[in-house]
């Protein structure tokens, strides 16, 4: 990892997290003439808005104290860190290996730092007024970047700045024991560093629970379709960065092909089908006006389609029997429900997913079966197709009625589901 030193704007890298010293770590919204890893060692653009943003955010950084985990204590102690990193010069982007490793390894970095400083330059000064700064805040770009979804979620405390370096808020807070405090008083020590916390304002204009804004370390309990949907407005500048922002948010590591297109995003649903049993990954709807779909595609073509996925929860059982990808498919074993559709004068295949939503969900088209209860089944529903004996594709719409039947209970066997 390389650091940047906040007094004197050199660089050094260091090789494990033993090593790294405590580091302030920048998140914002790339702008026209950001400096890079070279220029600003060959002292080029010195007089860019790029280069004015690194300036302030080494001095903003250098004059604040952050809560640090002491080790020999096993407590957080006020401190101020001397290091921080940036993404436009702390990572060589003329080198596609380090840029590979680094875009892996991102997400780690921001969780590791001791303070990760967000600076939302479209945020009016403080001093202009609450009421513009509330409306400005909740309405930012940053909050449609794709990139800035893992730089909110995997720090442990996130420092809201306006244009001007002021203190908007935060999002999190210090836990009680970890800072020596009662929880009254280490909320009120934490509001005085960090300003007002911002959970409720970022929850309603992100939708993710407060459960994984308070604790990052929750994320991963929630199911991969919750996250996915987390990404499903947010933009990236370069297509293949939908998927590759998101590598760390589900524990993929996966290298980088920029110029394959939306394949990366298809890319990334093999690997966590290869290394996941979370069976929400098929729990998806195509998103209105987004790219088009393969009929029958197992596998959804862009974030957007997990749009209304925030809901499903997985269940943590694995399935079981094993599932892999195959040339032809998904190879899965599984039992199944046979139910006759009348109107598409076909037999669809009904099979259980390891997940599931609480109650009955009208945004879905199918999502489960089953009666009000505290979690409603997810479903697969796959029809025959008549180039292959085994072989099946998912069903794009099957009434509800139709799900409703009692239908035949068809022991395990051998699936191929076009993906």
């Amino acid at each position: 990892m390389r650091l940047l030193n906040l007094h004197t704007l050199q660089f050094e890298e260091f090789y494990s997290e033993d090593d790294t010293p405590p580091y302030a770590i920048l998140s914002h919204r790339w702008t026209r003439h950001e400096v890079s890893h070279r220029n600003l060692v060959d002292g080029c653009d010195q007089n860019s808005a790029g280069y004015n943003k690194i300036i302030e955010f080494c001095n903003f950084a250098r004059s604040r104290t952050t809560s640090i985990f002491n080790k020999q204590r096993g407590l957080r102690e006020d401190s101020i860190v001397h290091w921080g990193w940036l993404d436009t010069i702390c990572i060589d982007k003329s080198s596609s290996q380090e840029l590979s490793e680094s875009i892996n390894s991102m997400f780690a970095w921001y969780k590791n730092a001791a303070v990760c400083y967000a600076y939302l330059c479209d945020v009016p000064a403080t001093f202009e007024g609450a009421a513009a700064v509330a409306k400005a805040f909740a309405e930012s770009e940053w909050f449609d970047r794709g990139w800035t979804l893992q730089e909110l979620l995997a720090p442990r405390d996130v420092i809201f700045c306006d244009r001007a370096w002021q203190v908007i808020g935060h999002k999190c807070a210090l836990h009680a024991r970890e800072h020596g405090l009662s929880p009254k008083c280490a909320m009120n020590d934490h509001k005085q560093l960090y300003g007002p916390s911002l959970n409720a304002e970022i929850h309603q204009r992100t939708n993710i629970d407060h459960r994984y804004l308070e604790k990052p370390i929750c994320i991963f309990a929630a199911s991969i379709a919750c996250r996915l949907s987390w990404a499903a407005y947010r933009k990236t500048t370069r297509i293949e960065d939908t998927a590759y922002c998101l590598l760390g948010m589900l524990k993929i590591n996966m290298p980088l092909l920029y110029g394959e297109g939306s394949t990366a995003f298809m890319r990334l649903q093999e690997e966590i089908i290869r290394r996941s049993s979370d069976q929400s990954i098929f729990c998806w709807t195509p998103a209105f006006g987004g790219l088009t779909h393969a009929r029958g595609a197992l596998l959804a073509h862009d974030p957007r389609d997990f749009a209304r996925s925030s809901d499903i929860v997985a269940t943590g059982q694995s399935p079981d029997t094993p599932y892999a990808l195959t040339n032809i498919g998904l190879e899965i074993r599984a039992k199944t429900k046979k139910i006759w559709d009348s109107k598409a004068n076909r037999y669809v295949y009904v099979m259980q997913l390891n997940c599931g939503f609480p109650g009955k969900d009208p945004r879905f088209p199918y999502p489960g079966i089953g009666r009000e209860e505290e979690l409603v089944p997810a479903i697969l529903v796959l029809e025959h197709t008549s180039s292959y004996e085994n072989l099946y594709q998912r069903v794009e719409y099957c009434s509800p009625e139709v799900l409703a039947k009692k239908g035949e209970e068809v022991a395990e066997r051998l699936f191929y589901v076009r993906a």
